[in-house]
């Protein structure tokens, strides 16, 4: 755990260091958020080793393609902040009876993000947080046994298998899929 915590720290910091060299760009720049983002993101399988009770926490990405996307202001997913979600999903398997596969995910993504590298505002007003809760599957928790599967499960652990879920932040609706 600490050399892969070292190295995605190195890795999360070499790119900062490289955005900061773009610090005239608008688009770029050290960013003292993201840098806060990579130290957690590395200490956290460090973390685990160590506290057992965070084990029980895991991150997971959705991608839902934005209007912003479908209407060609981005070229592809990766570069369209506002397709992503951040999920942190946690077990409750050992504190309650849901089953080991059944997980509740707080998820965050941004709406409303500027256009054309960022200097074109977005036509909904200023950039804004979305916060959604939702069941998670962990298809590690699902009862089969095969090795294959076991492989695809934890290789797919970090991939968030669309479900319904309740935009709590900024307003309240429910999404059938998200």
């Amino acid at each position: 755990a600490w050399t892969g915590g070292l190295l995605s720290f190195a890795a999360g910091v070499a790119l900062e260091l490289e955005d900061a060299r773009h610090g005239n760009d608008p688009q770029y720049g050290l960013s003292p958020g993201d840098l806060v983002g990579d130290v957690l993101g590395a200490a956290l399988p460090v973390a685990q080793q160590y506290v057992p009770a965070l084990e029980r926490l895991s991150f997971k990405l959705s991608v839902w393609p934005s209007e912003a996307y479908q209407s060609g202001a981005c070229k592809t997913l990766a570069d369209d902040y506002e397709s992503q979600i951040y999920w942190a999903s946690v077990d409750l398997h050992g504190v309650t009876s849901l089953p080991p596969w059944l997980h509740l995910a707080v998820g965050a993504g941004c709406e409303n993000l500027m256009r054309q590298a960022y200097a074109v505002p977005a036509p909904g007003g200023r950039p804004y947080t979305v916060v959604y809760l939702s069941p998670d599957i962990d298809l590690r928790g699902l009862p089969i046994e095969a090795e294959w599967w076991h492989t695809a499960a934890s290789i797919l652990r970090y991939v968030r298998i669309p479900l319904p879920a309740l935009e709590v932040y900024p307003r309240a609706k429910m999404w059938a899929l998200r």
